[in-house]
C-alpha cells in the first residue's frame, strides 16, 4: 500500500497493529524498535531475540505458507527481497499489504532499513517523511507548488463497482481492495490532507 519493492507506494496513514515478518533480520529490527509484540507470524528462521521463538511460524523464507499467513489476518506483511516474486504477488492478491525491503549486509544498509521500519510504526516519523517529500519537490527540485488542488473523489467501493464492468483486466493495485482503501484514507482523511492543507 505503500510498494512493490520499496516503501513509498504502500505507506499507510494507519499504524499497523498486526504483522507477519518473513525475514529474520527484519524480525530482529522490529524487536529493537519496541514493536515485537505486534508480530503475529514469523519464519522458522526468525529465532532472535529468544522471545521471537514463541511467535507462530508460517514456514521458511522462500517457502512460507500463504494459507497460514491468510489465516493469521495480518494488517501488513514485511519481507526481504529473498522472498519469491510470486509469493509477494499472491499475498497482494489476498488483499494483504506487503512491504518488500532489500537485503542489507552492511551497517549503512541496516540503518536504512531501521529508518524505513521506524516510519511505518511511528506516526511522527511518517509525518516527517511526508514533509521531507514535499520539501524535496517544492524546495530542492523547485517544482511549481499548486495554488489549488482539485480531486475527483470516487469512494473505493464505487471504484470496484465501476471496474467490474471494464473489459481490461485490473492491474495489481486496482485488484486489491485493501490498497485502494488505504490510498483513499491516506490522501483524503490522513496525513496528506493535513500537510498540504487540502480542504475536503
Amino acid at each position: 500500500n505503500l510498494l512493490k519493492y520499496g516503501i513509498c507506494q504502500q505507506l499507510m496513514d494507519i499504524l499497523p497493529q498486526t504483522v507477519v515478518s518473513l525475514s529474520p533480520g527484519i524480525t530482529e529490527i522490529l524487536f529493537d524498535l519496541g514493536v515485537g509484540n505486534k508480530i503475529i507470524g514469523r519464519t522458522k528462521f526468525c529465532n532472535y531475540p529468544e522471545s521471537a521463538s514463541k511467535i507462530e511460524t508460517v514456514g521458511g523464507i522462500t517457502d512460507a505458507s500463504l494459507e497460514k499467513i491468510i489465516t493469521l489476518h495480518p494488517e501488513i506483511v514485511i519481507t526481504s527481497s529473498m522472498v519469491r516474486k510470486d509469493m509477494v504477488e499472491n499475498i497482494e492478491k489476498a488483499g494483504i499489504t506487503i512491504i518488500c525491503l532489500p537485503e542489507r549486509s552492511n551497517v549503512e544498509g541496516v540503518f536504512n532499513t531501521l529508518n524505513i521500519l521506524g516510519k511505518i510504526f511511528d506516526k511522527e516519523e511518517r509525518l516527517k517523511l511526508y514533509e521531507d517529500l514535499a520539501n524535496l519537490e517544492y524546495g530542492f527540485l523547485e517544482l511549481p507548488k499548486p495554488d489549488l488542488t482539485i480531486f475527483l473523489y470516487v469512494p473505493y467501493k464505487k471504484v470496484a463497482e465501476l471496474r467490474s464492468g471494464r473489459r481490461e483486466p485490473a492491474d495489481q493495485h486496482e485488484a486489491s481492495p485493501l490498497h485502494i482503501r488505504n490510498a483513499e484514507h491516506a490522501y483524503f482523511f490522513g496525513s496528506f490532507t493535513r500537510i498540504h492543507k487540502w480542504f475536503i
